[in-house]
């Protein structure tokens, strides 16, 4: 510490002697300031020189230029100080009160700030001090009177005051020191430690980017296989929409009703594993926008009342007076829990009834804690079962999957989703006589309607439209079947349209005719729907031309797509496979105006 600081405080001593020499150049004798001047530059340059030895040697050892010039260091500095000492006797300006207390300050300014620097060396410090502070406290003293007397008693409490604050900050020294030294074994122990915790943490960095890099890829390839297999399923469901409006004889109107339904099942499927792997990458968010729990249950009953019917199952409701009109939440997942846990019912269950109940359970604030309960009289689940029941691609046991189908991750869906909701899911079941499934929910509640979604999703099904619309469509779809149903869909609606292939195609139609609206794919070759729809906006924002409806019409039905295709500037997204109340209630609102009384 004291040959870092070397250089820095050799300068401030020696500029101190300068302003001394300066401030008493008319007081004192000029061959005595001269002569004590030239000694302090003498020891000035000699400090300097052991200064810079020292940095020299220090870079290749430390340890060896301290020990070769430590004490020669020292001795200067004493010498240092001895100097100012001799210079408080020898430049004591007789008759001068004022340089006498400038002379004063000077010395104790010195040796103050000796304080940080030679504290490191305790006896080198009283040492320097002493010699510096004594003999102008002797000087003083011997002047007589009582002002010197009392400046005397100052200057030795001074002298006390910093022998004292260098004593505590050696004591603080050598204490961390003695820690360092006690502690180097433990750190030793914990440099080797860390090494170890090092290398195992490349290790997991490596695993982890091999994790992201396959979650990656199981993203990707979740994402291609949906659009995948929701074209070609496009094409096969919506030619069946189109064949069950067509006139059929009997046998032919059961076979493809039969097929639809067959289409439908798979569909779900897809849905179900699609959902599952987005629950457990963590990519699945929630809606949080006002709706009607009890809109939701009546249109799941009324969805659901023909398929029980064929079993003469019995669907009841059981509503609490207290489940509030609006809630904030995810109305679509919301539906999804009651619709799994309904079909599993209606599976499970070859007679009796089937009960849907809502309970208030608990009102805090502006929160209710929601009972959605499915009770059925069906086959029940034995007790060595029920620890199993949520797991993944799991039913209750094999002959259950055997008979009645299923991937088993129906259930697993509701748990997750009920629990992503800040929910629990509950199970009560007796073997052979019916099983009670439970999920508590708190929903936010909505006053008079109004919530920060600013939209109402009762997740009903599409009301019957009209059966004929009005409007100008271009239809932008590069597979030819897709293509072929969406035009089949467009005529049963009775809309004139054109069809393009590609997005270059569109934009080229777009600038020839008029349309009141675009069914834009977006997986396209060549240009495809995103680009298409950027460059029609920018085109209608330099040119002024009045905006145009674009709906992506698309099979991307992965987390993010829908925001993607907002985010290019598309209006509206349909998620194939389109079904036919969808296309109609999403062009309903687009061309509201054009609908015929």
């Amino acid at each position: 510490m004291i040959l870092d600081g070397a250089g820095g405080a050799s300068l401030t001593g020696y500029a101190l002697a300068l302003a001394l020499a300066f401030v008493l150049r008319h007081q004192a004798p000029a061959g005595v300031l001269a002569g004590w001047l030239a000694v302090m530059s003498v020891l000035l340059v000699l400090r300097l020189v052991f200064f810079i030895r020292y940095r020299r040697a220090r870079l290749s050892s430390v340890e060896a230029a301290v020990s070769r010039l430590y004490r020669p260091y020292t001795v200067t500095v004493g010498l240092f100080g001895a100097g100012w000492g001799c210079g408080g006797l020898l430049l004591f300006p007789e008759g001068s009160p004022l340089h006498q207390l400038a002379l004063t300050f000077l010395v104790a300014g010195l040796t103050a700030g000796a304080v940080p620097i030679l504290a490191a060396d305790i006896k080198l410090f009283r040492g320097y001090i002493l010699a510096a502070l004594l003999p102008l406290t002797t000087q003083i003293f011997l002047e007589g009177g009582e002002v010197y007397a009392v400046l005397t008693l100052a200057l030795l409490l001074y002298i006390f005051m910093l022998l004292m604050s260098a004593g505590k900050m050696h004591q603080a020294l050598v204490s961390a020191l003695e820690t360092r030294f006690f502690n180097e074994s433990l750190n030793r122990d914990l440099v080797a430690e860390i090494g170890q915790r090092q290398a195992a943490e490349e290790k997991l960095l490596r695993a982890k980017d091999r994790v992201e890099a396959a979650s990656l890829a199981k993203s990707e390839f979740l994402a291609n296989m949906s659009h995948e297999i929701r074209t070609p399923m496009n094409g096969i469901l919506g030619t069946l929409q189109l064949l069950l409006h067509t006139h059929l004889d009997p046998t032919q109107k059961e076979y493809v009703a039969v097929s639809h339904a067959s289409a439908q099942g798979l569909l779900a499927i897809l849905n179900d594993i699609l959902d599952f792997s987005k629950i457990e990458a963590g990519k699945l968010e929630l809606e949080q926008i006002p709706f009607d729990l009890r809109e939701t249950v009546a249109a799941l009953t009324a969805l659901f009342a023909e398929q029980s019917e064929k079993k003469q199952l019995t669907i009841t409701t059981e509503i609490d007076d207290r489940v509030p009109a609006t809630l904030l939440g995810d109305p679509g997942r919301v539906r999804q829990i009651i619709a799994n846990l309904l079909s599993n019912a209606i599976k499970f269950t070859p007679a009796g009834t089937i009960a849907i109940r809502l309970q208030v359970l608990k009102t805090a604030d502006d929160t209710s804690v929601i009972r959605l309960e499915v009770r059925d009289t069906g086959i029940g689940i034995e007790p060595r079962h029920l620890d199993r029941l949520f797991e993944s691609f799991t039913q209750a046991d094999g002959s259950t999957t055997r008979k009645y189908g299923g991937t088993g991750l129906g259930l697993t869906i509701v748990m997750q989703l009920c629990e992503l909701m800040g929910g629990e899911i509950g199970v009560a079941s007796t073997f052979g006589q019916g099983s009670s499934f439970w999920c508590d929910i708190p929903f936010a509640t909505v006053v008079d309607g109004k919530g920060a979604g600013g939209r109402t999703g009762h997740g009903t099904a599409v009301q019957p439209l009209p059966a004929i619309l009005h409007g100008q469509i271009l239809l932008v779809e590069d597979n030819p079947v897709n293509q072929m149903v969406a035009r089949r869909m467009l005529d049963r609606l009775g809309l004139e349209y054109r069809c393009a292939n590609n997005g270059e195609e569109a934009l080229a139609l777009l600038d020839l005719h008029h349309f009141d609206l675009v069914l834009m794919d977006c997986q396209m070759p060549g240009m495809d729907g995103f680009d298409a729809t950027r460059l029609r906006r920018k085109k209608e924002h330099e040119e002024g031309k009045p905006r145009t409806p674009i709906v992506a019409m698309t099979a991307n039905a992965m987390k993010g797509d829908r925001e993607r295709c907002l985010e290019a500037g598309m209006d509206d997204y349909i998620a194939k496979p389109v079904k036919l109340p969808v296309l109609q209630e999403t062009l309903q609102r687009w061309l509201r105006h054009k609908i015929s009384s």
